[in-house]
């Protein structure tokens, strides 16, 4: 089968599946894919692989028209990077709790070295002033 065959049925099928269709009702059938790239039933089933990727792709849709396929893709997308950055967010919240109870311990640290300072005996400190 020649390469420009191949590729008038690779983009038939694409119109089927993207539902715009040329030359047919736009039902993914593989009789409006032969239509679609205008070639006979014995061309088309000389593709095998082709058909093979069809029936897989069809079979995924499973009675769902192409613009209800793309939404649910996207959906399984969206949910997918929702779970990824909420995820990245527990992660974030952990690093900031542990980063608070850091600070914390400093600054009773530091006002204990300041209570020390202050209360040491015989020790006078002034602070600079600015110019």
């Amino acid at each position: 089968m020649s390469e420009q065959v191949e590729a008038s049925i690779t983009a038939a099928m694409n119109r089927l599946l993207d539902g715009k269709p040329d030359r047919t009702d736009g039902a993914l059938t593989k009789e409006n894919i032969r239509r679609e790239a205008g070639i006979s039933r014995a061309t088309l089933f000389r593709a095998p692989q082709l058909l093979e990727w069809w029936d897989e792709q069809v079979g995924a849709r499973a009675g769902r028209t192409p613009a209800e396929f793309a939404r649910e893709t996207e959906n399984n997308q969206l949910k997918a990077e929702m779970a990824e950055l909420k995820r990245k967010l527990r992660e974030t919240e952990k690093a900031l709790t542990g980063a608070k109870g850091i600070i914390g311990a400093m600054q009773v640290e530091l006002d204990q070295l300041r209570s020390t300072v202050n209360n040491a005996a015989g020790s006078k400190v002034t602070p600079l002033r600015r110019r």
